[in-house]
């Protein structure tokens, strides 16, 4: 019985993942040619919670700093302008609850450091991370939470091992228990 339940299930996850493969590529198909156009998003314009976020990194935020130049062999240095924008965009999730590399607004981390510094043309790669903590975990075991996840993620830990990437910024933001963390890297 065990054995038809697992070829049982096999296939039915076969079946989804040719569904879920067919509705995608019809969708992009769909979306060829005319369509609803993108929106405009703004490149001039932060959202009012990433203004006022604080643009120094935090202690946390540094010691998950010196946990990523570990586990990438060699040292991130910090930039003002990526800065800005990772505490930004950490502060804006924690404040406006939610938790995605775009904002409502529809800006990108590209829009984002766009609206701090209009001449910004090298690539840039955004990690984010969110987790609630009880009361009285220590700074380290925050730290060694964010950078261990980032590390078992192949995306994540393609964005920290690449060695192009020399700069970077990270925020972190607190909504109740629940922290916030986003780091930018750039050439």
């Amino acid at each position: 019985m065990i054995a038809q339940n697992r070829v049982g299930t096999g296939r039915s996850l076969k079946l989804a993942f040719s569904l879920l493969a067919l509705g995608m590529l019809s969708a992009c198909a769909a979306s060829s040619g005319s369509g609803p156009k993108p929106m405009n998003v703004s490149t001039t314009a932060r959202p009012a919670a990433a203004q006022a976020a604080p643009t120094q990194i935090t202690p946390l935020g540094q010691r998950i700093l010196v946990r990523v130049n570990e586990a990438r062999g060699s040292t991130l240095s910090l930039s003002a302008d990526l800065q800005k924008a990772a505490a930004g965009h950490a502060a804006d999730m924690a404040a406006r609850n939610f938790f995605s590399h775009i904002n409502p607004e529809g800006q990108s981390p590209r829009e984002r450091i766009l609206a701090i510094d209009p001449n910004f043309k090298s690539k840039i790669s955004e990690n984010i991370a969110t987790a609630t903590f009880l009361p009285g975990t220590t700074m380290r075991d925050k730290a060694d939470k964010f950078a261990h996840d980032w590390m078992n993620s192949p995306t994540h830990r393609r964005n920290i091992r690449n060695q192009r990437y020399t700069k970077t910024g990270l925020g972190v933001a607190q909504r109740g228990n629940e922290t916030y963390v986003v780091q930018l890297f750039s050439e």
